[in-house]
């Protein structure tokens, strides 16, 4: 008989029971669990920051220089022109300063019973928002919050943090369709003890040109944007790195907890 063609696997989004299951699941290890953490921005804060520098201080020198304070014998539209010049560098350099903003670094799910109280409950002086409402409401109905931590405008500051229900953060993607589910962690070019004596000579380059490439590659992603996907936490747009990181269970477990909402 012919062969029936093999159908194709679709991640499909979760249940509510399976979605439940896995926020128990979580809870019963009694500990706080890292379901995603995003690897080292090093090189697309460097990228960014510098190209945000350059224009912003190229801005502020033409615009004293050329507006402010026009040299003598300039025509009178020339300082009108380099004004839309500087507006459009200030442009770009805020632009480019956004890049490494609002990046989420981690998200961890809490049990319940690890959640401070002011969280669950409304405590004295605690203003009842109907955003705090629709809070207490969502994190009565799961086992688990979760505390994601993300990057602020200005680099090197404290991470923001926010507890929210699984129902509130949003995904339009699945974490195992993306290249960082398939990504495998870094192993050594050759096993220790085999390869020869070339191999123990040429390991040294081999690592320094894996050091550049990532170095080249984080300097593209920092001035285009590359490699980045949307999320939504309580209703504020924030972005999550899609190419390489560490993932609990492969992402399963954020796929079956967190709604995929297209």
């Amino acid at each position: 008989p012919p062969r029936r063609p093999t159908p194709a696997v679709s991640i499909s989004a979760p249940s509510p029971t399976g979605s439940l299951a896995m926020a128990n699941r979580l809870a019963a290890r009694g500990k706080p669990t890292v379901l995603y953490q995003c690897p080292s921005h090093f090189w697309i804060h460097v990228s960014s920051l510098s190209a945000a520098v350059f224009c912003i201080a190229y801005a502020v020198f033409h615009y004293w220089n050329s507006v402010v304070h026009p040299p003598e014998g300039l025509a009178w539209y020339v300082p009108h022109l380099f004004a839309v010049i500087c507006l459009t560098m200030v442009s770009a350099g805020f632009w480019f300063l956004y890049s490494t903003a609002f990046i989420v670094r981690r998200i961890t799910a809490i049990p319940k019973t690890a959640v401070p109280a002011s969280y669950l409950r409304a405590g004295p002086g605690n203003t009842m928002t109907p955003a705090r409402q629709a809070l207490l409401a969502a994190l009565q109905e799961s086992p688990v919050a979760l505390e994601c931590e993300m990057s602020m405008l200005v680099p090197f500051l404290p991470t923001k943090k926010v507890i929210a229900a699984p129902s509130e953060v949003w995904l339009p993607f699945r974490f195992q369709a993306m290249p960082l589910a398939s990504a495998a962690p870094a192993e050594a070019a050759t096993p220790q003890g085999g390869g020869g004596v070339m191999s123990m000579i040429t390991r040294p380059f081999k690592a320094f040109g894996r050091g550049v490439n990532g170095a080249f590659l984080g300097l593209r992603r920092g001035l285009l944007r590359e490699g980045f996907a949307p999320i939504k936490v309580k209703g504020t747009r924030y972005k999550v790195d899609i190419t390489s990181g560490n993932l609990f269970d492969k992402g399963r477990a954020v796929d079956a907890l967190l709604p995929y909402r297209p």
